[in-house]
């Protein structure tokens, strides 16, 4: 379901390459060999499903929804449901973070609060 095993570097390498990294880290994490918007949506949609009660989702997606920086994009594309505002979890900006959170989730069963916190810090 979600490779909780991978290691998200994308953000440490030459600005000029993480672009690219970054998706094949995606799609590394999502158990894609190749760019597919539908496979790759279905997977997020089902991640979505299976963690949108837990504690830390929640959390995450609240922090969302009051964001100065996203609110733009809330109000204006009408970006303003759980499923829409976790997907945006998925972009470059958030994603070496999310999925920090995702391991911790999928390899211990809680999220630490540094690392809840960092990924709070940046939204």
């Amino acid at each position: 379901m979600y490779n909780s095993q991978l290691l998200c570097t994308y953000d440490k390498i030459d600005f000029n390459y993480q672009e690219d990294l970054y998706r094949v880290q995606l799609l590394q994490a999502l158990y894609c060999n190749k760019f597919n918007e539908g496979v790759i949506n279905n997977k997020v949609e089902n991640l979505y499903n299976s963690l949108k009660n837990e504690l830390f989702i929640k959390q995450i997606l609240e922090k969302m929804k009051s964001s100065k920086n996203l609110e733009l994009f809330i109000h204006l594309l009408g970006l303003n449901t759980d499923d829409v505002l976790f997907r945006f979890l998925f972009k470059f900006e958030y994603f070496v973070f999310f999925h920090k959170c995702l391991c911790e989730y999928y390899n211990n069963k809680c999220v630490s609060k540094k690392t809840l916190d960092n990924l709070l810090n940046i939204i």
